[in-house]
């Protein structure tokens, strides 16, 4: 049986997916404007909609593997994008390029419960179910 933390996780995590979704599509037509307007570098609607799905994919590999597998080392790509990505929204934010109203709105509360999500990959029960604390009690 999963641990609590990890159940937890799995469901504010795909919360947090499911609004990065919905956003996607709140987004999508000024997303479609700007990279088929991109001057020098236009990029093909074909592309636009590989590299989507791709965005949307990688998320759910990484929950598979993190609650199904206990995967450490999902766990751990998780954090570092999961940083990245952090760094790309304050950078936006500071630029004014956070978007506004509900996009902005969604955005937020998505990296919010991504953040709470992340935060329950180190509770303690869910330290022992990707086999951490039986490595630290061996030292």
């Amino acid at each position: 049986m999963r641990p609590r933390s990890i159940v937890l996780f799995e469901r504010l995590y795909l919360g947090a997916w499911a609004l990065g979704l919905i956003n996607t599509g709140l987004n999508w037509s000024q997303t479609m404007r700007q990279f088929s307007a991109g001057g020098a570098v236009a990029v093909s609607p074909v592309l636009l909609y590989a590299s989507t799905a791709i965005g949307l994919l990688i998320p759910l590999v990484l929950w598979f593997f993190i609650t199904r597998r206990a995967s450490l080392v999902a766990k751990w790509v998780l954090v570092v994008l999961f940083a990245i990505g952090l760094g790309s929204i304050a950078l936006a934010t500071l630029d004014g390029r956070l978007p506004s109203g509900l996009a902005g709105i969604v955005a937020v509360t998505a990296t919010v419960l991504q953040a709470v999500a992340i935060g329950c990959l180190f509770q303690p029960d869910a330290r022992e179910w990707f086999g951490e604390e039986a490595a630290e009690v061996k030292s």
